[in-house]
């Protein structure tokens, strides 16, 4: 590809060392929460600040700009080519294309907060140009050295941060602060705890804004990322002591299936399999939602009894939701008006959220996206990542939610499609890239 090769020749001519320092410090920055917090009118519900619609700017962005910006002349002087080279590809191709674009177009235009869902898509554009530029680097032997080594290196800081919470039941502060640790402590109103040896405990936060999150970002790099054993125990550990069993239980279902079935086997269809057990599974779980949830939700119903409050709001809300969602990003909008007797959040439920966003549009998605899940999921490590985030993705919603968990997701791409043995990603395009191309 003409455009691609004269941007991979801008970004050599940076010395090879400072772009190994660049993009060291780029991953090491994900989980971090170092950042600075915009809030227009309509990330206030009910007098309240809402994380989820504010705008932030985050060190990591600055140094993604860095990353991104010495490129942008020569995205716009190639782009004729980098488009004709799309028109070049399969008819399939050219559809699937047409129709991404057609679904950002509608989801925006009927969006009930523009600017948020405009602002949802430049975090979605993020995460696709960090794989994009990863793969576009030269010496990618190199670089999937600097990312792996940038990567254990930031789960070391937040399973260190986590240990130091849980013994000292609280926040640590210090430079920690400076890589967003949020200050807290046992007696703070909100903050999680669980009950252990007859005392209340802190459920570890590390750089991330609740427990969960955290265990879903460890256990899904525990299942992908291959790591010192004793750095796997620790992990394992952490997660542990988050107690999210949601993820802790993923986490065995994913080892198990992993142990115990033959490769060749995943390769032949268990991930549709899957993908139908996750379907079923929902379900299940908005019937159960419909039937027991509580019609009022009062302070002591948090856990489960919360999560069935919060889906049977959302499945009351479906007959009304534009055919075209309430725009990408706007999913707290489908639970604002409940009685909430803390700070609003969307339905923890991954599917749930994608219908709210994008209505019937995510049948269309589901359409577009399969065939690569497919593929994914026949690649080492891709059938670990998929099965994760599907299972994790019943009960909670940080995969589309919180940047961190949402930026983890094209790192781990990254470290599976580079780390396959046909070939790099620059020079003849992962065994995913090249078979998507073909179809």
């Amino acid at each position: 590809m003409k455009g691609r090769v004269r941007i991979v020749n801008s970004l050599s001519k940076r010395k090879s060392e400072f772009v190994s320092v660049v993009i060291f410090f780029l991953i090491l920055l994900i989980p971090t929460q170092l950042r600075y917090h915009f809030w227009p009118d309509y990330s206030i519900i009910q007098g309240i600040k809402v994380d989820y619609l504010s705008v932030h700017i985050s060190l990591f962005d600055v140094v993604w700009l860095a990353m991104i910006l010495p490129v942008i002349p020569d995205l716009i002087r190639n782009l004729p080519d980098i488009i004709g080279n799309l028109y070049k590809k399969s008819p399939g191709s050219r559809v699937k294309h047409g129709m991404t674009l057609i679904i950002i177009t509608l989801n925006l235009l009927f969006s009930q907060l523009p600017l948020n869902s405009l602002y949802k898509y430049f975090q979605l554009f993020q995460a696709v140009s960090l794989y994009w530029l990863l793969t576009q680097l030269p010496n990618q032997k190199k670089v999937l050295g600097v990312v792996k080594k940038a990567f254990l290196v930031g789960l070391c800081l937040m399973s260190l941060l986590a240990v130091w919470q849980f013994i000292k039941n609280g926040s640590v502060g210090g430079l920690w602060y400076f890589f967003g640790e949020r200050t807290f402590s046992v007696t703070t109103p909100g903050i999680s705890t669980f009950v252990l040896w007859g005392r209340e405990h802190i459920r570890p936060y590390a750089f991330f804004s609740h427990p969960n999150s955290l265990a879903g970002y460890l256990g899904v790099s525990l299942l992908v990322v291959p790591m010192p054993v004793v750095l796997w125990v620790v992990v394992l550990v952490v997660i542990l002591m988050t107690n999210s069993w949601n993820a802790l239980i993923a986490v065995v279902i994913v080892l198990i299936l992993k142990r115990s079935l033959p490769w060749r086997m995943a390769r032949r269809g268990l991930m549709k399999l899957v993908v139908w057990g996750f379907v079923l599974f929902n379900l299940v779980f908005y019937l159960l939602s419909w039937i027991s949830a509580p019609d009022v939700l009062i302070s002591a119903q948090r856990g489960l009894a919360g999560r069935l409050f919060l889906t049977k709001e959302v499945l009351t809300q479906i007959v009304s939701l534009l055919p075209f969602g309430l725009g990408a990003g706007n999913e707290i909008l489908a639970t604002a008006q409940s009685n909430f007797f803390w700070t609003p959040q969307p339905v923890h439920n991954l599917l749930l959220i994608l219908f709210a966003d994008f209505g019937f549009l995510i049948f269309v998605i589901c359409y577009l996206v399969h065939r690569w899940m497919d593929l994914l999921s026949k690649q080492k490590g891709g059938f670990e990542l998929l099965l994760f985030v599907l299972l994790t993705g019943i009960f909670d919603h940080y995969w589309w939610t919180l940047p961190q968990n949402l930026l983890l997701i094209p790192v781990l791409l990254y470290i599976i499609n580079a780390s396959s043995p046909v070939s790099s990603p620059r020079r003849r395009g992962s065994r995913l890239d090249s078979r998507l191309d073909r179809e």
